[in-house]
């Protein structure tokens, strides 16, 4: 693995950056694992092939999206409350709808946080337990509902970004798979103000439409607070004929 990223590293022609100890190629997928909580072990563990735990028939998702806010004070109380709101309303939720939960501008405090909470342990798996696949201080990660199935987890790091910005990509299967191996794209995303000269945002957002559009993805969400700072805005790409039946909190 050292004389692979050293041979690596000896090629100027391709741009890199190191995450701590994991070096990409930006604007190129990067694949990372799914966790769920062992209740026996009573720790998170990398689930290598997700089996969904479905009990009863899911026919729809809701997605949430909260940015956290890294730059307010008291992190583990702010999360602690977002995770009880984020709580009642998907209890709230009817028993066909499974739910995912998209963060932004989480730090580490607040994955530890993420962590800790029962219900979450519970009912949900996690794209990250730690912050070794973010390339600053802080960023994004992904919840997902034990009841549908994860395809794939990816992770794209933009090239065009003052501010470590990526796009989270999970893959998931609702209810039966499909008879083609399609499935559901969704990303999650925080770009960068438009205000910025000159705007990375616009690049940033082809590079997400690029994985969108490819031909294995049946629909596609993305959600960024930065298109719009009302959490009921998403921005939803139709990559087949097929639309998809979603619900947006």
């Amino acid at each position: 693995m050292n004389e692979a990223v050293e041979d690596f590293r000896d090629q100027p022609e391709i741009p890199w950056r190191r995450i701590r100890r994991l070096t990409y190629i930006p604007d190129t997928p990067h694949p990372q694992p799914i966790f769920g909580f062992d209740s026996t072990l009573q720790r998170w563990k990398e689930i290598e092939e997700p089996q969904s735990n479905n009990t009863t028939a899911t026919s729809k998702i809701a997605l949430f999206s909260w940015n956290i806010d890294f730059s307010l004070p008291h992190p583990r109380s702010r999360m602690k409350a977002a995770l009880a709101e984020l709580q009642a309303r998907i209890a709230a939720l009817p028993a066909d709808t499974a739910a995912v939960i998209f963060l932004q501008e989480c730090e580490a405090a607040d994955v530890e946080t993420i962590g800790e909470t029962d219900w979450v342990r519970t009912d949900f798996l996690q794209t990250d337990v730690d912050t070794f696949y973010w390339a600053g201080s802080y960023g994004t990660t992904t919840l997902i509902d034990r009841r549908l199935r994860v395809a794939s987890v990816f992770r794209v790091h933009f090239a065009l970004t003052d501010m470590d910005r990526d796009g989270l990509f999970v893959d998931v299967i609702l209810g039966r798979p499909r008879a083609d191996g399609k499935f559901i794209r969704l990303c999650n995303t925080h770009l960068e103000s438009l205000a910025q000269e000159p705007a990375f945002r616009p690049p940033q957002m082809a590079v997400i439409a690029k994985f969108m559009h490819e031909e294995s993805v049946h629909g596609a969400l993305c959600k960024s607070l930065s298109l719009s700072r009302s959490l009921s805005l998403l921005l939803m790409i139709i990559c087949s004929c097929h639309c998809l039946p979603y619900r947006c909190t």
